[in-house]
């Protein structure tokens, strides 16, 4: 019962802490999740772009530093990066004024630390 308690712990402290830490997690967009999900299956279907309006670029660039490779992706709303660094890969969304919205980052389940890996094995089997 106590090794459950702290994994449980764990992974809340975890969750917290990537929650507020990370600036890329945090949501103070006006774009409500459920938009945020339509765009995410529909960026396929999204116009490729070269370059999008100096407002967006100064922001990605601001920050995120360093990253050259990212593919730019015209929406209802604004703008969409997508890169990967690392291993991880990131979907970065802007409005048309060049303000940050969400940042979305994906990696393999290896990824995870093994306490938090485990728990979610554990308790989700597929």
């Amino acid at each position: 019962m106590k090794k459950n308690l702290k994994i449980i712990f764990a992974g809340a402290f975890l969750l917290l802490i990537s929650c507020f830490s990370s600036n890329g997690q945090s949501v103070t967009s006006g774009v409500p999740f459920s938009e945020d999900m339509r765009t995410e299956r529909s960026t396929s279907q999204a116009t490729e772009t070269g370059i999008p309006s100096p407002a967006v670029l100064k922001s990605f660039t601001r920050n995120n530093k360093g990253i050259t490779d990212e593919k730019w992706y015209e929406t209802s709303y604004g703008y969409v990066a997508k890169f990967n660094l690392k291993g991880i890969g990131y979907r970065t969304d802007y409005d048309k004024k060049g303000n940050w919205l969400y940042t979305i980052r994906t990696y393999d389940e290896t990824k995870l630390p093994e306490e938090v890996r485990q728990f979610v094995k554990s308790n989700y089997y597929d």
